[in-house]
Protein backbone atom coordinates (compact mmCIF):
# COMPACT_ATOMS: atom_id res chain seq x y z
CA UNK A 1 0.00 0.00 0.00
CA UNK A 2 2.85 2.88 0.92
CA UNK A 3 3.96 2.23 -3.01
CA UNK A 4 0.36 2.79 -4.29
CA UNK A 5 0.15 5.52 -1.52
CA UNK A 6 3.04 7.71 -2.71
CA UNK A 7 1.90 7.20 -6.37
CA UNK A 8 -1.61 8.58 -6.00
CA UNK A 9 -0.28 11.46 -4.21
CA UNK A 10 2.16 12.06 -6.57
CA UNK A 11 -0.34 11.99 -9.62
CA UNK A 12 -2.91 13.72 -7.43
CA UNK A 13 -0.84 17.04 -6.72
CA UNK A 14 -0.29 17.00 -10.43
CA UNK A 15 -4.11 17.23 -10.89
CA UNK A 16 -4.75 19.72 -8.87
CA UNK A 17 -6.92 22.55 -10.20
CA UNK A 18 -5.79 25.98 -9.57
CA UNK A 19 -8.73 27.80 -10.58
CA UNK A 20 -10.60 26.66 -7.43
CA UNK A 21 -9.54 28.61 -4.44
CA UNK A 22 -11.78 27.28 -0.82
CA UNK A 23 -10.60 30.17 0.45
CA UNK A 24 -11.77 32.89 -1.66
CA UNK A 25 -14.81 31.23 -2.24
CA UNK A 26 -15.41 30.77 1.71
CA UNK A 27 -15.16 34.86 1.85
CA UNK A 28 -17.67 34.95 -0.84
CA UNK A 29 -19.60 32.52 1.34
CA UNK A 30 -19.15 34.82 4.63
CA UNK A 31 -20.50 37.65 3.20
CA UNK A 32 -23.42 35.25 1.87
CA UNK A 33 -23.47 36.08 -1.41
CA UNK A 34 -25.21 34.04 -4.01
CA UNK A 35 -22.59 31.34 -5.73
CA UNK A 36 -24.39 31.12 -9.25
CA UNK A 37 -25.58 27.85 -10.31
CA UNK A 38 -22.86 27.13 -13.05
CA UNK A 39 -19.94 27.87 -10.81
CA UNK A 40 -21.10 25.38 -7.81
CA UNK A 41 -22.11 23.43 -10.65
CA UNK A 42 -18.14 23.63 -11.63
CA UNK A 43 -17.09 23.08 -8.19
CA UNK A 44 -19.42 19.42 -8.05
CA UNK A 45 -17.76 18.47 -11.58
CA UNK A 46 -14.20 18.93 -10.32
CA UNK A 47 -14.53 17.24 -7.20
CA UNK A 48 -16.72 14.04 -8.75
CA UNK A 49 -13.37 13.56 -10.87
CA UNK A 50 -11.44 13.46 -7.70
CA UNK A 51 -13.27 11.49 -5.89
CA UNK A 52 -13.61 9.01 -8.56
CA UNK A 53 -9.97 8.63 -8.97
CA UNK A 54 -9.76 7.79 -5.03
CA UNK A 55 -9.38 4.17 -3.52
CA UNK A 56 -11.77 2.93 -1.72
CA UNK A 57 -9.70 2.23 0.97
CA UNK A 58 -7.51 4.86 2.25
CA UNK A 59 -4.68 4.62 4.97
CA UNK A 60 -3.33 8.04 6.69
CA UNK A 61 0.30 8.38 8.09
CA UNK A 62 -0.17 9.21 11.24
CA UNK A 63 3.34 8.04 12.67
CA UNK A 64 5.19 11.05 10.70
CA UNK A 65 6.98 13.39 12.97
CA UNK A 66 5.77 16.62 11.03
CA UNK A 67 1.97 15.33 10.00
CA UNK A 68 -1.26 15.24 12.17
CA UNK A 69 -4.58 14.22 11.25
CA UNK A 70 -7.54 16.06 12.54
CA UNK A 71 -10.77 13.90 12.78
CA UNK A 72 -13.73 15.91 11.87
CA UNK A 73 -17.27 14.21 13.09
CA UNK A 74 -20.76 15.38 12.21
CA UNK A 75 -20.95 19.16 10.79
CA UNK A 76 -25.02 19.41 10.07
CA UNK A 77 -24.81 22.13 8.28
CA UNK A 78 -22.98 24.15 10.93
CA UNK A 79 -21.39 26.47 7.89
CA UNK A 80 -19.45 28.71 10.66
CA UNK A 81 -18.16 26.05 12.65
CA UNK A 82 -16.73 24.65 9.98
CA UNK A 83 -14.98 28.02 9.20
CA UNK A 84 -13.48 27.75 12.78
CA UNK A 85 -12.08 24.90 12.86
CA UNK A 86 -10.13 25.53 9.56
CA UNK A 87 -9.14 28.68 10.98
CA UNK A 88 -7.70 26.87 14.45
CA UNK A 89 -6.72 23.53 12.47
CA UNK A 90 -4.62 25.56 9.61
CA UNK A 91 -4.91 25.36 6.04
CA UNK A 92 -4.85 21.45 4.55
CA UNK A 93 -1.05 20.38 4.13
CA UNK A 94 0.81 23.67 5.29
CA UNK A 95 2.03 25.01 8.42
CA UNK A 96 4.47 22.87 11.07
CA UNK A 97 1.93 19.69 10.97
CA UNK A 98 0.66 19.37 7.29
CA UNK A 99 -2.34 18.96 8.93
CA UNK A 100 -4.22 15.94 7.21
CA UNK A 101 -8.41 16.29 7.81
CA UNK A 102 -10.61 13.54 7.77
CA UNK A 103 -14.42 14.07 7.40
CA UNK A 104 -16.42 11.98 8.84
CA UNK A 105 -20.07 12.53 6.87
CA UNK A 106 -22.96 13.72 8.11
CA UNK A 107 -22.06 17.22 6.49
CA UNK A 108 -25.74 18.53 6.11
CA UNK A 109 -28.87 18.29 7.34
CA UNK A 110 -30.25 20.21 10.58
CA UNK A 111 -27.79 22.99 10.22
CA UNK A 112 -29.23 26.10 7.63
CA UNK A 113 -25.93 26.18 5.24
CA UNK A 114 -25.92 22.79 4.09
CA UNK A 115 -25.11 23.76 0.61
CA UNK A 116 -22.16 26.36 1.62
CA UNK A 117 -20.63 23.46 3.85
CA UNK A 118 -20.55 20.95 0.84
CA UNK A 119 -19.37 23.47 -1.14
CA UNK A 120 -16.75 24.81 1.02
CA UNK A 121 -15.59 20.74 1.63
CA UNK A 122 -15.94 19.55 -2.13
CA UNK A 123 -13.56 22.94 -2.99
CA UNK A 124 -10.74 22.43 -0.11
CA UNK A 125 -10.66 18.70 -1.47
CA UNK A 126 -10.09 19.79 -5.21
CA UNK A 127 -7.23 21.81 -4.12
CA UNK A 128 -6.05 19.41 -1.43
CA UNK A 129 -6.63 16.01 -3.14
CA UNK A 130 -4.03 14.52 -0.16
CA UNK A 131 -5.03 16.05 2.62
CA UNK A 132 -8.57 16.28 2.92
CA UNK A 133 -10.89 13.32 2.93
CA UNK A 134 -14.54 12.94 2.53
CA UNK A 135 -16.16 9.74 4.21
CA UNK A 136 -19.52 8.85 3.57
CA UNK A 137 -21.50 8.74 6.95
CA UNK A 138 -25.23 8.38 6.46
CA UNK A 139 -26.01 12.20 4.90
Amino acid sequence: IGKFKQQWKETQAKKVSKSIDPFTLAERLDRQEIIPQEEAAGIVKQADKVLRREPNLIQLDTLAKDSSVTVVGDIHGQYYDLRNLIHLGGEPGKGKNKTTYLFLGDYIDRGDWGCEVLLFLLALKVKYPAHVWLLRGNH
